[in-house]
């Protein structure tokens, strides 16, 4: 009960006050004032009108004081009324360091040279500002609100396109449908602006310069579309760039600056949308979170980017972000780097050169596809995913090495790469899916690593110039069908394994063309040719022979009841020797002796160890 009448005490006595606030009308030299007071005395004054004696065409000078004396007591002098100096001539203007707000129309009509708004200043309303060549906005942490300007897309206050030299201490804010300061030719942004408003630049073409303050946080949305400069540079601190903040202007050459603290820049839809970036330099993760042409950074800017630069503090190239910039010819990608996103290089088709650091661990989808000048990559040993159709359409790619921690060759991952020769599988491979080498046609001889256990549906259809294909013994399973159809040269099918692989389900087509069946030699272990004839995926094969043990280098070298057979077809050099070093045979492979039950070192290109039982 006592918290409640206190409570209405206090309710009654501002009511009390704000009934005792009164307004007077008062003239101090030339200019009319109404001030605000109460019993304890004035509470501040605004300027209504301009009091004092003129001459035709009226030409005056307005000196707004900080402050008045009203009854013997100082007054801050805080706005400026509405048409309170509509269409005079003003020769100058002055204006104290206590406004914070200036009304509608107050100096309509007026022209002076240059204009200071001080810090307090909040508020300017619609056509409030005199035409002028120079506006100075002080330094303050308050933003100035330039209001009623294209909230309804009808309204702009076009007194401030006369402005050609411009300093901006602060943040204004607006909704700018249309840039209001269009005309400036010298812009001076002061170190607290912390926002570039909506549209505030937009068509400033004779804007040849500009200088983005150090705490600058965010540019909003077609800020500096329209624009004639050609050199930007984004300080570390911005966090946002808005819908085509930059669109349709002529820079050539950007800057991302960036820190280890500065986190990721979200450069959204069309930012750069209709410009000619050639040249960029990027030290921090970029997001553009567009999934289209105008969305993405630097393929919007007409795929006119050329050279590409990149500092230490970048570890993530985002989604598309060099979509079809099909100039660029080499990119070197920093150490530190830890992802490169989904269709970042997509359609490069001049990109011949790519450098991968050490610190890559992801390659995501369609990263690198139809990158049709890329001759050769080498993937880091620290690579663990390599998503589905990342190098697909690489038509010029010509060897590959695939790194120990990747377990999973994915969809379509090297389809029509057509000039892919030569592909090291390392250990750690367990799986190749769907279509992951078709169409490679360059492809001759396919050595599968020891680990490997499956093959999916396609994974080499299409291979056409491949003739020879080897399986470790860990290999188990064929899912799907036809993963060496279309392979029209195939002549050699070596398999490690003692038991034969088998489809994932009895009822699934076959890895083979009938071709590959009637007329390759299919080489397995000797002991084993009974069950690879009696298995699904092998039984058609017209010649399976067993050899006592499958050595495959280079040249392809196996014994086959005591015979050196060559599992390339080809003739070539060959030294036979004992263990101890005796050598027993030299010459061509072709003349080699039927070798007794023992031990024999064969050298061709290398030297491997064979028994004959």
């Amino acid at each position: 009960m006592l918290k409640r009448s206190l409570l209405l005490v206090a309710t009654a006595v501002l009511i009390s006050l704000q009934a005792r606030a009164e307004y007077d009308y008062i003239e101090i030299g030339n200019l009319a004032y109404e001030v605000l007071y109460s019993d304890e005395g004035p509470i501040s004054a605004q300027v209504r009108r301009y009091a004092g004696e003129y001459t035709y065409p009226w030409s005056i000078t307005v000196n707004i004081p900080d402050e008045i004396s009203y009854n013997g007591q100082p007054c801050p002098v805080t706005s400026i009324a509405k048409n309170a100096f509509e269409y005079y001539r003003v020769v100058s203007i002055t204006l104290g360091k206590n406004i914070n707000w200036i009304g509608e129309y107050a100096f309509n009509g007026c022209s002076v040279e240059e204009l200071t708004l001080p810090a307090n200043v909040e508020t300017v309303y619609q056509k409030s500002l005199p035409s002028c060549k120079k506006l100075i906005i002080e330094d303050g942490s308050k933003p100035l609100n330039i209001s009623k300007i294209g909230g309804s897309g009808m309204a702009y206050d076009w007194n401030l396109d006369y402005v050609t030299s411009l300093y901006m201490g602060r943040n204004v804010t607006g909704n700018f449908a249309q840039g209001i300061f269009s005309n400036i030719s010298d812009l001076d942004i002061g170190v607290s602006v912390t926002e570039i408003a909506r549209g505030l630049f937009a068509g400033a073409k004779k804007l040849q310069l500009v200088v983005l303050p150090p705490k600058l946080e965010k540019i909003g949305d077609s800020a500096f579309s329209q624009t004639e400069f050609s050199n930007l540079e984004i300080p570390p601190t911005v966090k946002t760039i808005g819908d085509y903040a930059f669109s349709n202007s002529k820079i050539n050459t950007v800057r991302f600056n960036g820190t280890e603290d500065s986190g990721t820049l979200i450069v959204n839809y069309g930012a750069f949308y209709d410009t000619s970036i050639a040249s960029a330099y990027i030290n921090r993760d970029i997001s553009t979170g567009y999934y289209n042409i105008v969305g993405t950074l630097f393929t919007s800017s007409n795929a006119s980017l050329q050279n590409v630069e990149f500092g230490p503090n970048v570890k993530r190239i985002t989604e598309m972000l060099f979509y079809e910039c099909y100039r660029i010819e080499n990119i070197i990608l920093p150490e530190g780097l830890e992802e490169i996103g989904g269709r970042a290089f997509e359609g490069c088709t001049s990109l011949s050169s790519v450098t991968l650091p050490e610190t890559l661990e992801n390659i995501r989808l369609m990263a690198f596809s139809d990158c049709s000048g890329l001759c050769n990559i080498v993937l880091p040993e620290n690579l663990s995913i390599i998503e589905s159709q990342a190098f697909e359409g690489c038509s010029s790619l010509k060897f590959v090495k695939i790194p120990e921690k990747i377990e999973q060759i994915k969809y379509g991952t090297f389809r029509a790469c057509s000039s892919l020769e030569d592909i090291t599988f390392s250990n750690g491979l367990k799986r190749i899916e769907k279509e992951a080498f078709a169409s490679c046609s360059s492809l001759k001889t396919v050595m599968l690593p020891e680990g490997l256990e499956r093959l999916e549906s396609y994974c080499f259809k299409g291979c056409s110039g491949l003739s020879k294909i080897v399986f470790p013994s860990s290999f188990t399973t064929f899912f799907g069908s036809e993963q060496f159809g279309g392979c029209t040269s195939l002549k050699e099918v070596i398999c490690y394994g003692e038991t034969p692989a088998k489809p994932s389900y009895g009822t699934q087509g076959l890895p083979f063309d009938s071709e590959t069946y009637s007329s390759a030699k299919l080489w397995v272990p000797e002991g084993a040719v009974e069950a690879y004839k009696a298995a699904k995926a092998w039984s058609q094969f017209y010649s399976i022979s067993g050899v006592d043990k499958v050595e495959v280098s280079r040249d392809e070298i196996a014994i086959s009841n005591g015979h050196i057979v060559s599992l390339s077809g080809n003739d070539f050099d060959i030294e036979v020797y004992t263990p101890s070093g005796m050598l027993l045979y030299r010459g061509k492979l072709s003349g080699s002796p039927t070798l007794s039950k023992g031990v024999y070192l064969v050298k061709n290109s290398t030297v491997k160890k064979y028994i004959v039982h």
